[in-house]
């Protein structure tokens, strides 16, 4: 019996040693450079159909015609937050299309609404 609980205490002092030990690490920020936040815009997208129709700020724009949609989004500006909202018989394809035209066009913050 005691050269087992020899045993266990060589294998509890082992694993004592050679545990190593992680200190808590902490995140400093640096406030000193800390701007306030810019103000930023959104603007709901309508998608009306496949063919790419949105409704725009009550305005209609032809998505199929990619310098209507960048001159209206380099307009809007670059902090703009864009929320896609679609109709119930608009296609995936039709989404996927508006998105990468929306890209293309140099509009960054997209947000596709869900139905609630």
């Amino acid at each position: 019996m005691v050269p087992l609980i020899d045993i266990v205490f060589i294998l509890l002092l082992f694993f004592i040693l050679t545990k190593t030990v992680v200190a808590d690490k902490q995140l400093s920020l640096d406030t000193s450079r800390a701007q306030p936040s810019l103000q930023q815009e959104t603007v709901t997208v309508w998608l009306e159909n496949d063919e790419g129709l949105l409704v725009i700020d009550g305005l209609f724009v032809e998505s199929a015609d990619q310098d209507e949609l960048a001159w209206w989004i380099q307009n809007k500006g670059v902090n703009t937050n864009y929320i896609i909202d679609i109709q119930e018989d608009v296609s995936t394809q039709g989404l996927i299309t508006l998105l990468d035209r929306m890209k293309q066009a140099d509009a960054s913050n997209v947000t596709i609404e869900l139905d609630k």
